[in-house]
């Protein structure tokens, strides 16, 4: 971009601001002030769609960054993964606290909406310049 140095920081403050509601930017190739935006939405109610959180394979739990100690049942702070507060024992392996299932990619990024449960998501996207 060659233009002044306030407004490139005008445009870069209203990136971030763009950021900040959940939208992925994408910049010109060209030099010029039109950038893309994009962002995963719900294709039922249109909400944002976290991509960046995550869900049990198995039953669809949504992953909450808890774990059950398997000595004494209790649900900790993921945390305290080497030693229950409560009963001071070894936590064990992190798995999911629903169907206790364990292992590695046992959580994968969420497949439904947190709003409204509909599991189709849509991609929202414009052209915008400053």
């Amino acid at each position: 971009m060659h233009i002044p140095t306030e407004k490139k920081r005008e445009i870069v403050l209203n990136l971030f601001e763009l950021i900040k509601k959940k939208w992925e930017v994408y910049m010109p190739l060209s030099g010029d002030n039109k950038f893309i935006i994009l962002k995963t939405v719900c294709s039922k109610c249109g909400a944002n769609w976290y991509v960046d959180e995550k869900e049990c394979f198995s039953c669809k739990m949504r992953y909450l960054r808890a774990i059950k100690c398997h000595n004494c049942g209790k649900i900790v702070a993921e945390e305290n993964l080497r030693h229950c507060p409560n009963c001071k024992s070894d936590v064990g392996i992190r798995g999911c606290i629903n169907c206790n299932k364990k292992g590695d990619g046992q959580f994968v990024p969420i497949t439904f909406c947190s709003k409204c449960g509909n599991r189709k998501n849509k991609f929202e996207w414009r052209i915008i310049s400053f």
